[in-house]
């Protein structure tokens, strides 16, 4: 599935219901320090505890969001179109650090 243009996925939860979306940031190879750290932000955002960060079967990095369906069709797109701009602030970052001299981003 494409979501506004980015791959994805989704799957529908039963207990608690909701819908889990996943959008693809980037493709392999990741770097290990830039997705520490990445996953450290991820993890200081208050009230977002059904955010992740997966590397698929093929390393590719996925952000992975649990949507409440109970909250409603305007709550679902807001969390939704959020979570499609985390996705992509997430991989243009790692793209810039790809595309980066090595001694520009990481100590020797």
């Amino acid at each position: 599935m494409t979501i506004d243009g980015i791959a994805g996925w989704c799957v529908a939860t039963a207990v608690p219901p909701g819908v889990c979306v996943g959008c693809q940031v980037d493709v392999a190879p990741i770097d290990g320090r830039w997705l520490e750290q990445a996953c450290l932000w991820l993890m200081s955002l208050r009230g977002e505890t059904d955010d992740a960060l997966w590397l698929d079967a093929a390393n590719a990095l996925v952000f992975v969001r649990r949507h409440d369906i109970a909250a409603g069709s305007a709550a679902l797109r807001a969390s939704l179109e959020q979570q499609i701009a985390i996705a992509r602030w997430l991989g243009a970052h790692h793209a810039a650090l790809k595309e980066a001299p090595r001694a520009a981003w990481r100590p020797a």
